[in-house]
């Protein structure tokens, strides 16, 4: 049977870890949301490229960096601290 050795949990670290992947998430979310006529309720011209689209997309990176710096302290056994 392998020996698990992981780290301890620090609930303050990932207190912050999740209040921070929310917020960013949130706030990009309510881009779709503001101005005179938010995005959210338009439907678009057909053959042209979704403003909703371009905001999951953009979602997707957010998310995908955030997860990628959290690997990446990980694996070289950095101190996380967002910022």
């Amino acid at each position: 049977m392998p020996e698990i050795d992981g780290e301890e949990l620090e609930c303050g670290t990932l207190a912050k870890q999740v209040f921070a992947y929310v917020f960013l998430q949130g706030s990009v979310q309510c881009l779709a949301f503001i101005g005179s006529e938010p995005f959210i309720s338009n439907d678009g011209k057909p053959g042209s490229v979704s403003s909703l689209f371009l905001l999951m997309i953009m979602q997707s990176f957010l998310m995908q960096h955030l997860t990628t710096e959290v690997m990446l302290c990980h694996l070289t056994k950095q101190k996380y601290v967002p910022t």
